[in-house]
């Protein structure tokens, strides 16, 4: 005998997990925008925010390679963040 869940489950195969084509088409506006932010940043703030978050280096280890604090990392992470914030605000 069939259980109450087996047309639940029936219906969730049946849906189709890929997003819809509006989805797709707003993710791809929001990339431009933060990818525009970014460009917007000054090259210092740029270098060091990408080196975290695209590289994945740890702020002491940005320190060390650009021969500067860890603080000044900091800095440059807080700034790169609040702006990049009030940049895609909306979207």
């Amino acid at each position: 005998m069939r259980g109450h869940g087996d047309a639940a489950d029936s219906i969730d195969r049946l849906r189709d997990p890929s997003p819809i084509q509006d989805e797709v088409m707003i993710a791809r506006a929001r990339l431009a925008r933060v990818r525009d932010g970014i460009d917007r940043l000054s090259p210092r703030t740029r270098e060091i925010f990408l080196m975290q978050r695209l590289d994945g280096h740890k702020y002491r280890e940005i320190a060390e390679r650009l021969d500067i604090s860890q603080s000044a990392v900091e800095k440059h992470m807080a700034k790169a963040m609040s702006f990049l914030a009030d940049w895609t605000e909306g979207w």
